[in-house]
């Protein structure tokens, strides 16, 4: 398993596929911040109403002239900015074509091929596969947290960082670690039995999306019951994680579901890794 792991590192190491994602995440984070730097200007008369596709409404302008200084800043949080980053679909989008990437170049490189003729066990092999695509894809999300936090520390100001928000922070990023690990198993599943990069991508967008609406629509009738079925869905759970005030109950059962999620992955991955053929 180590020797599969560092094997596993070392090809991560040459790949391009996680620096692009890298800067992809690193962008995005830079855009937000940017378009609520314009959004300022527009509310300090500095820039021209509407510049951009920015437009501040009346309501929006008598909200911010009550605050001191007017400012879109006083209104905005380093956590506000960092919900935007997992509420959305970008983390899903983006894991889905990082894992997707990572898992089927192996197999239409022939790499999968060699290591299973070599002798290794077939668990070993997706498990050591399993574990560094999840590694990795908490690797992205973390740049991402660490860049919202610089660019929050140049606009918002030090003055972001007081109170309870590191306490607050830790347990919120910790909680969408649990949920995107489990997420990232899901696609490490899809992409291996896929064994294509259409397939795998366009199936674990899918597998992110889809489910999301389905829960939403079953929730109508479980709520009659007293169940609320989308927060057992990592991707909901994701997007609806509260940014302080989060209860032991909370995190309790977003430990067990994102265990579940991950274990049921991981299990029907070695289960059809180890019964289908590798070409």
């Amino acid at each position: 398993m180590l020797r599969l792991l560092s094997a596993e590192g070392y090809k991560l190491k040459k790949s391009k596929s996680f620096f692009v994602c890298a800067v992809v995440m690193v962008s995005v984070v830079v855009l937000m911040y940017g378009m609520m730097l314009l959004l300022d200007g527009v509310v300090q008369g500095e820039i021209e109403n509407g510049t951009a596709g920015v437009f501040v409404t009346q309501e929006d302008q008598q909200a911010l002239d009550e605050l001191e200084s007017g400012s879109v800043w006083e209104q905005i949080s380093i956590m506000d900015m960092m919900r935007q980053v997992f509420s959305g679909n970008l983390v899903s989008c983006v894991l889905a074509v990082y894992v997707s990437i990572v898992v089927v170049s192996e197999y239409s490189s022939g790499m999968v091929k060699n290591i299973v003729g070599k002798g290794s066990s077939r668990t070993v092999i997706f498990m050591s596969k399993l574990i560094m695509a999840v590694l990795s894809s908490l690797l992205l999300l973390l740049i991402s947290c660490a860049m919202v936090l610089a660019c929050g520390m140049i606009f918002i100001g030090k003055s972001a960082f007081v109170g309870d928000f590191w306490q607050n922070a830790m347990v919120y990023v910790g909680m969408q670690m649990l949920l995107n690990a489990a997420l990232a198993a899901l696609y490490v599943l899809i992409a291996e039995v896929a064994r294509s990069y259409a397939a795998g991508i366009s199936a674990s967008i899918g597998a992110a999306v889809f489910p999301t609406l389905l829960f939403t629509g079953l929730d109508v009738i479980s709520e009659k019951y007293g169940l609320t079925l989308s927060s057992y869905w990592v991707v909901t759970r994701s997007e609806t994680c509260p940014l302080s005030g989060i209860t032991a109950d909370f995190v309790l059962e977003t430990v067990l579901v994102s265990a579940v999620w991950f274990l049921l992955s991981a299990g029907l991955g070695i289960w059809h890794f180890n019964k289908t053929d590798v070409k």
